[in-house]
């Protein structure tokens, strides 16, 4: 009997040796930041983040609002790369946003009011989801008449951080900006500048234009 109380303390504890679970710590960052992460389903936390992941199979998931979903699965061992960068791809779907929008005087002057003796009008911008190439486009719209001054504005293509930067307007100085300058100088008042992404409106901004 003792031979045999011996025998089975000594193998359970060694039979463990081989039954226990094996754990390696990952590192998981993202672009952008602050992604929510699921392992095998189950949410654990916002990039970046340190996780203690059992050997074997999982499945990464990365998710973040304006993205699409990031789905990896890593094999966890010893020899595995132990950092995981996870890039999210813009959601394609998303329409652009104007994220900031100004009128200026073509001198990098913020105006609301301009007059006869300014050398143009401009509208400088930064739109957010920008993603592939796109046309803006813009009109010059008398507020109190139905004088309408379309253009055909310029295509853009898509930018590495989808946030496009520009600047579009009439220099009164050249043929079209002096045609510009004359309906304004017939029409002083109140005037809206509207702004399109493939001919669809976007946003707009008023001013007001008066002779000297």
């Amino acid at each position: 009997m003792k031979r045999f109380v011996f025998i089975f303390v000594f193998f359970i504890p060694f039979s463990l040796m081989f039954l226990s679970e094996q754990v390696y710590e990952y590192d998981f960052s993202s672009f952008p930041t602050k992604a929510c992460i699921f392992v095998d389903k189950a949410r654990v936390g916002f990039t970046p983040l340190s996780l203690n992941l059992s050997e074997g199979m999982h499945e990464i998931i990365a998710k973040k609002e304006g993205y699409e979903d990031k789905i990896m699965v890593i094999k966890v061992d010893e020899f595995s790369r132990k950092s995981i960068n996870l890039k999210l791809p813009k959601d394609k779907h998303l329409k652009p946003v104007m994220k900031q929008c100004f009128l200026t005087d073509g001198q990098g002057h913020r105006k609301e009011n301009f007059n006869s003796e300014d050398n143009g009008v401009y509208f400088e911008f930064y739109i957010d989801n920008w993603i592939s190439k796109k046309r803006i486009s813009y009109k010059l719209r008398s507020v109190e008449n139905e004088m309408v001054i379309e253009s055909e504005g310029k295509v853009y293509e898509g930018t590495v951080d989808w946030v496009l930067k520009g600047k579009l307007g009439y220099d009164f100085s050249g043929t079209d900006g002096a045609q510009v300058m004359s309906y304004l100088k017939m029409l002083p008042g109140s005037w809206r500048v509207e702004i399109y992404v493939d001919y669809n409106f976007l946003d707009s901004r008023d001013f007001t234009f008066s002779l000297m």
